[in-house]
C-alpha cells in the first residue's frame, strides 16, 4: 500500500530531453517532411523560371513568284530593365516565403507530436489510476478466499467487488488499445522508426514556462510571420514593377530580305496598363492593412494563450492543495479496521480520491495542451 501512496501523491516528470529527443527525431525522419522539401524545390525551381526572357521570334517566307524571294526575321521583345529587376526582387521574396512556409510546416508537424505524445502521457495517467484500483480490490478479494475472514463480506458486497474488478479490467484493456494506436501514430510520424531515448511510460509533460514577451519575440521571428511579410514584399515589388512598365518596350531584331534589310522597333503600352497603377496601389494598401492585422491579431493570439496558461497553472495549485491523500487513506482505513464503515463504502471513497487525481492528471494535461501550443514557434534544431 505504501507503493501506492508513493505513486499517488508523487509523478515524477521527465527531464525535457524527452520532448526534444521526440521531435529530432520527428523532424530527421517524419516522411511528409521530406516529401515538402522535395516539393519545395520544385517550387523554387518553377519561380526562377518565370524570370527568363521570351522566347525570340523567327519568321521565314518564301515567295516562287512572281520572283523568287526570300524574308527572313528574327526579332526579341524587350521590357524596360528596371522591371526586370523589380520582378526579380519579388521571386526571391516567393522564395523565401516557401522556405518560411517550410520551416512552418516543420513546426506544425512537431507540435501534432508532442500533441500525440501527451494523449500517450495522459493514457499513462489513467491507466497507472485504474490499475491502482484493480490493484485495491484483488486485495479485498484476496482476503474472501481466506476462510477466517469469509465472515466479514456479505454476498452483496463479494458479488459487487467482482462486477467492479471486471469492469475496471476491461477499462484497462480498452485503454491499453487506446495506448497502442497512439504508440503507432506516433512510429508513422517518425518514419515507421521506433523512438530512442524517449521515456513512452511517462506520466509528466516537462513544461518550462517563459516570460510572455519570450514567446511574443518567438512569433516574430516565427515562419509564418516572416512568410506573411514575404509575401508582402513580393507584392510591393510587383507594385513598383507595375509602375515601371509605363516604359516602352524595346523590340530588337534582324530582317532579312533578297534586298537586303534591317529594321529595329519597340512598343508603347497606351493601353496594356491601364488601370494596373492604381490597382496595384489599392494592392499596397490592403498589404498595409493586411501586416498591420497579422502583427496584433498574432500578439493578441500570444496573449491569450499565455493568460490560459496562467489560469490553468492557478486552478491546479489551488485543486492540489485540497488533495490530502495520506490523511484521507488513514482515516479509511482505521474506519474499516474499526467496522464503521463497509467494505462498498471503503472502495465507493477510495474510487473517489482516484478521481480527484484523475482530474488533476486531466488539468495537468490541458496546460501542457495549452503550453504546446504557446510555445509552438520556440526555436527547433
Amino acid at each position: 500500500m505504501k507503493k501506492i501512496l508513493l505513486s499517488l501523491s508523487l509523478m515524477v516528470a521527465p527531464v525535457s530531453m524527452y520532448a526534444d529527443a521526440l521531435s529530432t527525431q520527428i523532424l530527421q525522419n517524419n516522411e511528409s517532411l521530406q516529401a515538402a522539401k522535395l516539393s519545395l524545390k520544385g517550387d523554387e525551381l518553377a519561380l526562377r523560371t518565370e524570370g527568363n526572357l521570351p522566347d525570340p521570334e523567327i519568321e521565314m517566307e518564301i515567295m516562287a513568284l512572281p520572283e523568287p524571294s526570300l524574308e527572313l526575321t528574327v526579332s526579341e521583345t524587350i521590357e524596360w530593365p528596371g522591371v526586370y529587376q523589380m520582378r526579380k526582387k519579388a521571386r526571391e521574396c516567393r522564395i523565401n516565403a516557401s522556405q518560411y512556409l517550410f520551416e512552418s510546416k516543420r513546426m506544425e508537424v512537431v507540435k501534432q507530436a508532442r500533441l500525440a505524445y501527451l494523449d500517450l502521457i495522459n493514457l499513462n495517467c489513467r491507466l497507472e489510476r485504474r490499475r491502482q484500483l484493480l490493484q485495491v480490490l484483488d486485495s479485498m478479494l484476496r482476503k474472501v478466499v481466506d476462510v477466517e475472514m469469509r465472515a466479514e463480506f456479505n454476498v452483496l458486497e463479494i458479488s459487487k467487488m467482482k462486477i467492479d474488478a471486471f469492469d475496471i479490467a476491461s477499462d484497462i484493456s480498452s485503454m491499453e488499445i487506446q495506448r497502442q494506436v497512439v504508440l503507432s501514430d506516433l512510429v508513422q510520424m517518425n518514419g515507421g522508426k521506433a523512438f530512442e531515448n524517449v521515456d513512452m511510460n511517462s506520466t509528466k509533460y516537462p513544461i518550462e514556462k517563459k516570460a510572455v514577451e519570450h514567446y511574443i519575440s518567438a512569433y516574430y521571428n516565427s515562419p509564418d510571420y516572416m512568410a506573411t511579410l514575404s509575401g508582402l514584399q513580393a507584392d510591393e515589388f510587383d507594385v513598383k514593377a507595375g509602375k515601371r512598365s509605363w516604359w516602352p518596350n524595346i523590340t530588337l531584331g534582324y530582317k532579312f530580305t533578297s534586298d537586303g534589310d534591317v529594321r529595329v522597333g519597340f512598343s508603347i503600352p497606351l493601353f496594356s496598363n491601364k488601370g494596373k497603377v492604381k490597382a496595384s496601389r489599392a494592392i499596397q494598401q490592403s498589404n498595409d492593412f493586411a501586416k498591420t492585422y497579422q502583427s496584433r491579431k498574432g500578439v493578441a493570439d500570444i496573449r491569450s494563450r499565455y493568460d490560459e496558461v496562467e489560469r490553468i497553472s492557478q486552478s491546479i495549485e489551488e485543486y492540489g492543495k485540497r488533495l490530502n491523500y495520506s490523511e484521507v487513506k488513514k482515516y479509511l482505513d482505521e474506519a474499516l479496521a474499526a467496522k464503521s464503515i463497509t467494505i462498498i463504502d471503503y472502495l465507493a471513497e477510495y474510487q473517489f480520491i482516484l478521481n480527484a487525481f484523475q482530474k488533476l492528471d486531466d488539468m495537468q494535461s490541458d496546460l501542457a495542451a495549452k503550453y504546446i501550443e504557446l510555445s509552438k514557434y520556440d526555436s527547433l534544431d
